[in-house]
């Protein structure tokens, strides 16, 4: 089963990891951060999903859970990225 995205709006979409990764590297992570990052962003969201679908919110919170530990400035900035989008 393909995951799928709950966006804010309620509508739904395919998990694409391409779109955390250019986020997280929008947020002023390094290409190797996110190296790091990103596979363990996909195994949570597998692990996490009920019925193969995750809401946005709950990738956001646990992609700045993560980069809080490789890059703690990059994810203040990505956690104000919930604050001004409806993504």
């Amino acid at each position: 089963m393909e995951l799928q995205v709950q966006k804010k709006d309620g509508s739904i979409e395919a998990f694409d990891i391409a779109k955390i990764r250019n986020a997280v590297i929008n947020a002023g992570a390094t290409n190797e951060e996110v190296d790091h990052l990103v596979p363990d962003v996909a195994a949570w969201a597998e692990a996490t999903a009920e019925s193969g679908v995750i809401t946005s919110g709950a990738i956001h919170d646990e992609v700045v859970r993560l980069l809080r530990d490789v890059n703690p400035v990059a994810a203040t900035v990505f956690e104000g990225f919930k604050k001004t989008t409806v993504a």
